[in-house]
């Protein structure tokens, strides 16, 4: 795969990173998922910009609006009822990747014009400015290669029949 050199990439938490079933306490986590482990080490060594891209904090105070300096969002886990900072729980996830991955990799829950690949769990990638997904882009070309084409029928809308 060819890669650009500058940007970073975003590498999902839950799932993808750390195994992950459901929640159990805000700073318990499943443990490592090797071969993305692994990617993550290579890149690291390639001199890559990763970072974690996680739902588990919220978008910086900063972000829209000016906050009062001394405010500090606190969230509550739902199931031991501790409160956490979204500073604590960054730590938390930054001290995993540090076992884990060999680096204190940055976490943050946005994207930029500067990130260029994201890897996750639950995305779905587009080709981009068609809405078409890569699954059907590979479908279609799977058809064409085996002379199974679209056909204009396939194309054929009926609702757009005066009448109808």
């Amino acid at each position: 795969m060819v890669r650009l050199t500058t940007g970073w990439i975003a590498v999902d938490f839950d799932g993808t990173l750390a195994h992950y079933e459901k929640w159990t306490k805000w700073n318990e986590f499943g443990p490592p998922i090797p071969r993305m482990v692994e990617r993550v080490r290579v890149w690291l060594a390639e001199g890559m910009d990763v970072r974690v891209f996680t739902a588990r904090i919220g978008l910086p105070l900063w972000m829209g609006r000016v906050p009062k300096p001394s405010r500090v969002r606190r969230n509550t886990c739902r199931l031991s009822g501790e409160s956490f900072s979204d500073a604590e729980m960054m730590a938390a996830i930054q001290d995993w990747t540090l076992e884990h991955c060999g680096a204190c990799l940055p976490v943050q829950c946005y994207k930029d014009f500067h990130m260029i690949e994201l890897w996750d769990d639950r995305a779905v990638q587009v080709v981009p400015n068609t809405g078409r997904t890569l699954a059907e882009e590979a479908e279609a070309v799977r058809m064409a290669e085996a002379g199974k084409g679209p056909t204009m029928f396939d194309q054929f809308d009926p609702d757009c029949i005066p009448g109808n």
